[in-house]
């Protein structure tokens, strides 16, 4: 993984670890779906989206979203970082 990616994944894992205390890190691996196991609620949705935009450095929620881009951190990687390797 080159490392401008590896350095923004682990941004992305600190901030789901930081607003999701019940996840164990460990636990925490890249097929791990965020939304089916709830890592992140409706409630944190639109705030993990404006994260994401600042650590992608640009708009995330447009008008072609899917669900499927932020499901995990394997896709969320290949969809918004995956450009820069």
């Amino acid at each position: 993984m080159h490392d401008v990616t590896h350095f923004k994944m682990d941004k992305v894992k600190q901030w789901i670890l930081k607003n999701n205390t019940s996840i164990n890190p460990d636990d925490l691996s890249d097929d791990l779906d965020l939304i089916e196991h709830r890592v992140i609620d409706s409630l944190q949705f639109v705030e993990f989206i404006l994260f994401l935009e600042t650590v992608v450095g640009e708009e995330v929620y447009t008008k072609d979203f899917e669900l499927n881009r932020i499901r995990s951190l394997q896709s969320i990687e290949k969809y918004y970082f995956q450009k820069e390797s």
